[in-house]
């Protein structure tokens, strides 16, 4: 009989505890921002920050949203080439998103008409279809924007790969910088749809290896520090991605963290042994 009441009483208690009421979790809403010129255009492909995270790109219609709480009044930065740069706090609307007007840079054209979306190299190269398809879940890739860029002021073009997720960048005997995955293998390197040969990430595959290897049977690398003289001597006659692309030439940046589910237009000509790529454009960034 104890064992019976104790078993009632454990469910009567179970019973209460499915019954009380759970506090509602109030849904994380997107921000969404809306970029427009001054005359109510809006503004494609316009890179933004709110409250100093990660930035992103707009859409081709001026849109950007971020996983977060709306509030009254949110701080955001907006750049977009051709553009006065933004930087301030942005009141939420009526509406519930929010809005920054920016202003067109005087230039000093004659006259013209102009019909259509905006275009540009990028557009017409796909980047800003493959960023969508990104933003959709479509691949798992990182695009650095031509605004991105410009805020961020490289010295040399592999500054823009540092610290990334998907991939290292590390010095080999103070000279080369070399771009790896994470499992210390080659990232393919494509400049304007091209793939590139004879780079420096050649060292992390097996010919590079077997090139090493036979350049240390040969007498004069032999003995103590033949492996470095092999490294350096094959290393010096490849390029690296700051030889290749200077970092005022570069216009934006994709990174894809597999080959796998990289876009099959950019996987032409690519080596099954490569890990990730990383695609530059080049051109002016306007």
């Amino acid at each position: 009989m104890p064992l019976l009441r104790e078993s009632l009483l454990a469910c009567a208690w179970s019973a209460l505890a499915l019954a009380a009421p759970v506090p509602a979790q109030a849904p994380r809403e997107a921000v969404r921002l809306v970029v427009e010129d001054s005359l109510g255009a809006r503004v494609p492909f316009a890179f933004v920050q709110v409250s100093g995270g990660i930035g992103r790109a707009a859409n081709d219609s001026g849109v950007v949203s971020f996983r977060g709480e709306p509030k009254d009044s949110l701080a955001f930065v907006v750049r977009r080439i051709g553009y006065a740069p933004f930087g301030g706090w942005v009141r939420r609307s009526a509406a519930g998103d929010y809005r920054v007007a920016l202003r067109m840079l005087p230039r000093h054209l004659a006259q013209v008409d102009v019909n259509g979306r905006p275009d540009g190299p990028l557009v017409r190269a796909g980047f800003y279809d493959r960023m969508e398809r990104a933003r959709r879940g479509a691949t798992v890739a990182r695009f650095i924007t031509p605004e991105e860029i410009e805020l961020r002021n490289p010295t040399r073009t592999s500054q823009l790969v540092e610290n990334e997720t998907f991939i290292k960048v590390r010095r080999f005997h103070g000279n080369w910088n070399v771009m790896s995955g994470r499992a210390n293998c080659p990232m393919a390197l494509i400049v304007d749809g091209a793939v590139l040969k004879g780079t420096v990430e050649e060292i992390l595959t097996r010919e590079g290896e077997q090139e090493i290897q036979e350049m240390m049977r040969q007498p004069r690398y032999r003995g103590p520090g033949g492996r470095m003289m092999a490294e350096r001597d094959f290393l010096s006659q490849r390029l690296s991605i700051d030889d290749i692309v200077t970092s005022l030439s570069v216009a934006a940046i994709e990174i894809y963290s597999s080959a796998a589910g990289a876009p099959p237009e950019l996987m032409r000509n690519v080596s099954g042994e490569t890990c990730g790529l990383v695609v530059a454009w080049t051109g002016p960034r306007g």
